[in-house]
């Protein structure tokens, strides 16, 4: 599998401020965009530890010390024909999730290990725009647009899957 990333993705000593937001995550932490890519194709992830802007070194991966200048989130990581999109509608939503309201439903923020359960309280679509950025979804006290949840939070299957709030696109070739 041709794994890719695109390089404005890529945090260095230019976009520390940025990278601190995924302190305590998992990424590819590296000293050069092939050695990056290397890393990608073996999975090689590494947990980064603290970011620093004193040194082109600037991301600690190893108590030990090991740093990289260069770090890529995971999820930044492109797989050719996984890539989702929001749901499109109301009824590819309730195809895809089962929703209702009353139903009580896992979910967290992408990225976290974060768990909360919540009832639907309502899925609010008005009748002349049936469309993901007028349709909105209330789990618990929580109220956002599919769009919205699409880019945010997951949820969990009856399989105990994660599972974006979307849906896979159709990459025809």
């Amino acid at each position: 599998m041709n794994l890719s990333f695109d390089t404005k993705d890529v945090f260095s000593i230019f976009s520390t401020q940025e990278a601190k937001a995924y302190i305590g995550q998992e990424g590819f932490i590296e000293d050069s965009f092939s050695n990056l890519q290397q890393a990608i194709e073996k999975n090689k992830t590494r947990t980064l530890l603290s970011v620093t802007d004193d040194s082109i070194y600037c991301f600690r991966y190893d108590e030990d010390g090991e740093v990289g200048c260069l770090f890529l989130p995971t999820d930044k990581v492109k797989r050719p024909g996984d890539t989702y999109r929001a749901f499109n509608s109301l009824l590819e939503f309730k195809k895809e999730t089962n929703f209702y309201v009353g139903k009580r439903v896992s979910y967290r923020r992408k990225n976290s290990n974060d768990k909360n359960d919540a009832l639907v309280t309502s899925i609010c679509c008005p009748f002349e725009n049936d469309n993901a950025y007028s349709i909105s979804l209330t789990l618990g006290n929580i109220c956002l647009s599919l769009d919205d949840w699409f880019k945010d939070y997951e949820w969990q299957n009856i399989n105990g899957n994660w599972c974006v709030f979307g849906v896979k696109n159709e990459i025809f070739i």
